[in-house]
């Protein structure tokens, strides 16, 4: 799925800047867009986008034989674009995808076509295929679907041309033809076969794939060749599916991904400076998770959605609030019998759409205003004081009540000190000498004051 270019860390961190900035997992309430279980019937393999604050989703429709279905909501309700069912057969594993000119694109493992891949376009009344239909005239599954600076699009996809081997390959639509880019990103002849690619572009028009092969693997094109980002292409601890590839405007590739060294648990990793690092704590959920999605708010906080099976397939958003992993909300989106997640996120209102096993299996998307959350904390905001600063050896904290924690990270964001307790003073005698930023956590959301250590 195509993301919106923002930065990541450092933009979040910049944001302390002007001495202090909190956030609030807990302030605002899920709703619902529209009607829960708005699909006719049975939807599976849904995506959610965005274009001009026009929602659309994209569905393979059990009232339609599994054929796909694409929705926009007009402001009231969840209106067809085009005909229910409009591929020539069951459409799976789909991607919906939306050009800078507003063209909707939707790619999907074609039953009616050999079980290749097939892209169709929207022509603002009808869908058409783009190019041939199978485009690669093989099998193929799980096909990913991105735009370059120039709006042609890119289909990375597990390619089964050169059975017994198994290969991730991406293709672009010339005009008039789906043409190869560079050779096989990977081939393999093996059980253990490579699945999930997910394609991307960073901020110079570079693409990237995302797959699993014996682990989080990523490469880039470099006008001849996939080559490696990084020192390895496997850049996860072990085994690990369900890759989610997302760049910030410094062109740097986060990923996130069910991480099978850690229980089944996300992980998220994040490319920069030629190293690749681990987003807070690896598998920081609370169990078992997979469909992540990556999102990234205007103030470029990093949000990442999925399946959580913890106890019944839960559908929960975490945000990563600069040194950890939060449940957006306190609690899980929604809760019991929830699959196939997908997130996208505008004027910061998260959307996530599911299928709702309590619902006759149908969609349901539903919003959170995390802009709306931060103006309601904004007096606890203006209400911070630390002293004295600069400090020696004790920080004395005033107009925060109750607090559960506090964190001292480097200006760069990284864990120097942490603090379970509920004290208004601060021991940092042993910190050394530098600019921090005071990071308190407490009920009503977490605030973050800079100080000058001597």
């Amino acid at each position: 799925m195509t993301k919106k270019i923002t930065i990541l860390k450092k933009a979040f961190l910049g944001l302390f800047i002007s001495g202090t900035v909190t956030f609030n997992a807990t302030a605002q309430q899920w709703d619902t867009v529209g009607v829960a279980g708005f699909s006719a019937g049975v939807s599976t393999f849904q995506n959610i986008e965005v274009y001009n604050d026009t929602l659309y989703t994209a569905y393979a429709d059990g009232t339609q034989a599994n054929k796909v279905t694409v929705k926009k909501y007009d402001g009231t309700s969840w209106v067809t674009v085009g005909t229910d069912g409009f591929s020539a057969g069951s459409g799976t594993e789909l991607d919906l995808e939306i050009n800078s000119a507003g063209e909707l694109y939707v790619v999907y493992e074609d039953n009616a076509n050999s079980n290749g891949i097939t892209v169709m376009k929207y022509n603002g009344a009808t869908w058409g295929i783009v190019g041939t239909a199978n485009l690669a005239n093989s099998q193929g599954q799980k096909p990913s679907l991105a735009f370059d600076a120039n709006d042609v699009p890119y289909v990375a996809f597990l390619s089964g041309a050169n059975i017994p081997n198994l290969e991730i390959v991406v293709n672009k639509f010339d005009g008039s033809n789906w043409v190869a880019v560079g050779g096989a990103l990977v081939s393999i002849n093996s059980t253990n076969y490579p699945n999930h690619a997910n394609i991307a572009f960073d901020a110079n028009n570079v693409p990237h794939v995302t797959y699993s092969a014996s682990g989080t693997n990523i490469k880039r094109f470099d006008g001849t060749n996939w080559v490696s980002v990084g020192t390895s292409t496997v850049i996860s601890a072990g085994e690990a599916t369900y890759q989610d590839l997302l760049f910030d405007a410094n062109g740097n590739a986060n990923i996130a991904y069910r991480d099978h060294a850690n229980g089944g648990k996300t992980t998220v990793l994040n490319y920069s400076s030629n190293t690749w690092s681990t987003v807070g704590t690896a598998g920081f959920t609370a169990g078992g998770s997979t469909y992540q999605k990556l999102g990234i708010s205007s103030n470029g906080v990093l949000y990442v959605v999925q399946q959580d099976q913890n106890v019944t397939s839960h559908v929960s958003v975490y945000v990563y609030d600069g040194t950890s992993w939060m449940l957006l909300g306190g609690a899980p989106a929604a809760s019991g019998s929830k699959n196939y997640t997908d997130m996208v996120i505008n004027d910061d209102v998260v959307y996530v759409i599911f299928q709702d096993g309590l619902n006759a299996s149908r969609a349901v998307v539903l919003n959170y205003n995390i802009g709306v959350a931060i103006d309601k904390i904004q007096a606890l905001n203006n209400s911070v004081t630390i002293y004295p600063n600069p400090v020696y050896d004790q920080l004395v904290i005033e107009g925060i009540d109750a607090i559960e924690a506090i964190n001292i990270l480097t200006i760069d964001g990284k864990l120097v000190k942490s603090v379970a307790s509920t004290n208004n003073t601060v021991a940092i005698s042993e910190v050394p000498q530098g600019v921090y930023w005071l990071q308190i956590r407490t009920a009503k959301g977490i605030a973050h004051k800079r100080f000058v250590k001597k």
